[in-house]
């Protein structure tokens, strides 16, 4: 009778492992093959298109600022990020997330690529509530950086002497 024993203690054992084992590979193929179904997708099934990186008016006040500022470089539609940083500690996430997602219409740096100041384009949507917000978050966080800033309005977009004049950078 021992030995009946064994076999069914063997088997009550042994049975439940390779189920577990047969079930932990069938996990590790349907990873894989989720990986595989990720990479098969077709490039028609992607609903993204192409857009202008600036609206009309940015463009205009964008080639007004290379025609003005010569020796400097312009760059749009710059994360708040690449020119406010934030000190490690405690606090760091919570300050990071404040301008998370935030960008900025115009940046103009120095030859050595620091930041000589920001050109930031208001619309009529800059006199609702929330970007109203938005803006004045903007504008404490450029002043705590000591980066000069100016906000010029789409219907009194500057002319390039005007520029010139305003920003004093040369």
């Amino acid at each position: 009778m021992k030995p009946f024993f064994s076999i069914v203690i063997t088997l009550l054992v042994a049975f439940p492992v390779l189920l577990l084992i047969k079930f932990l590979k069938g996990l590790l193929n349907n990873d894989k093959g989720k990986d595989a179904n990720k990479t098969a997708i077709s490039v028609s099934e992607f609903p993204y298109f192409k857009k202008a990186l600036m609206t009309e008016p940015e463009l205009k006040l964008y080639k007004n600022l290379v025609k003005a500022l010569p020796e400097f470089s312009v760059f749009c539609q710059v994360q708040f990020s690449a020119v406010a940083a934030i000190p490690k500690g405690p606090r760091h996430q919570e300050w990071l997330n404040r301008i998370n997602r935030m960008s900025l219409d115009f940046v103009i740096c120095n030859q050595n690529s620091s930041v000589a100041c920001v050109i930031e384009l208001d619309d009529p949507t800059h006199s609702r509530k929330s970007s109203i917000e938005r803006d004045l978050k903007k504008d404490n966080v450029l002043q705590s950086t000591g980066i000069p800033f100016h906000r010029f309005r789409v219907e009194k977009s500057p002319t390039v002497a005007e520029i010139k004049k305003i920003l004093a950078l040369n």
